[in-house]
C-alpha cells in the first residue's frame, strides 16, 4: 500500500510551529535568557561588593538572626566553636 507523499508533507507541516508561533517561541527563550543574565549580573555585582565591603557580611547575619528571632520558635548558634550535632531518632539533634 502505497501512500501519497503529500499527506506526509500536511502531516510535516501540520506538526511545524507556524510563523507567528514561532516568533513568539523565539521572544519567550529571549526574554528567559534575558531574566537569566540579569540573575547572574546581580550575583556578580553583590559578590563583588560583598570582597570590597567584608563588613556587609556581618551586617546581613544581623539583619537573618534579627528576622529569625521575630519569628520566634529558632534557635541560633553563633560562632565556629559550635559543638556538632547529632540527630536523635526523633528528628531532632542534641550535642554529643
Amino acid at each position: 500500500m502505497t501512500t501519497d507523499p503529500s499527506v506526509y508533507a500536511r502531516i510535516l507541516a501540520a506538526a511545524q510551529p507556524q510563523p507567528p508561533q514561532r516568533r513568539w517561541i523565539h521572544l519567550a527563550a529571549l526574554e528567559r535568557a534575558r531574566g537569566e543574565h540579569a540573575a547572574l549580573r546581580s550575583l556578580a555585582n553583590a559578590a563583588r561588593l560583598l570582597d570590597e565591603h567584608p563588613s556587609l557580611v556581618q551586617l546581613k547575619t544581623l539583619q537573618v538572626v534579627g528576622d529569625a528571632l521575630a519569628k520566634g520558635g529558632s534557635t541560633i548558634v553563633i560562632g565556629e566553636s559550635a559543638l556538632p550535632l547529632r540527630p536523635t531518632a526523633r528528628g531532632g539533634a542534641h550535642a554529643p
